[in-house]
């Protein structure tokens, strides 16, 4: 991400993630927010039928979106969405590698005085993901922490 932040040649910046969960024909919704002057950094927020987001996945997204409330006072409901769009004056220097990025670059946004805005977007569990692993935890409150 860093590497494709550096040559990004935009204003807004998009970040999707790899796994096939989102739908690229769903990046009109998060740059609309922007293009109307209502946000500089917009989440999708992932719009899944009763039951088909993995139970953990549930569990690790209402604790890790807690604790981010908590935090920086926003009152985002997917804090842990990897498809995001972002002007590139609010983005910032991102030193961390994993499932932290997220938190790391919504946290220092929102004390850049970023307006943080989400936008509900259709998700896919049925593809193969990614899994959290305990050093993932381990990062994320790092992250928050020092942040």
């Amino acid at each position: 991400m860093r590497e494709g932040v550096k040559v990004a040649s935009g204003d807004v910046i998009v970040f999707m993630d790899a796994d096939g969960q989102h739908d690229p024909k769903e990046i009109q919704k998060l740059l609309e927010p922007i293009a109307q002057g209502d946000a500089d950094f917009v989440i999708g927020k992932r719009v899944v039928k009763a039951g088909e987001r993995p139970f953990i996945r549930k569990v690790s997204n209402f604790i890790t979106t807690t604790l981010i409330r908590v935090k920086t006072g926003l009152k985002v409901e997917d804090s842990q969405s990897g498809f995001r769009a972002i002007k590139k004056e609010f983005l910032p220097e991102i030193k961390s590698d994993r499932y932290e990025v997220e938190t790391e670059v919504l946290v220092k946004s929102a004390k850049m005085g970023a307006r943080i805005v989400e936008v509900p977007i259709s998700t896919r569990y049925d593809v193969e993901t990614g899994h959290f692993k305990f050093e993932d935890i381990v990062r994320f409150l790092y992250v928050l922490i020092k942040y």
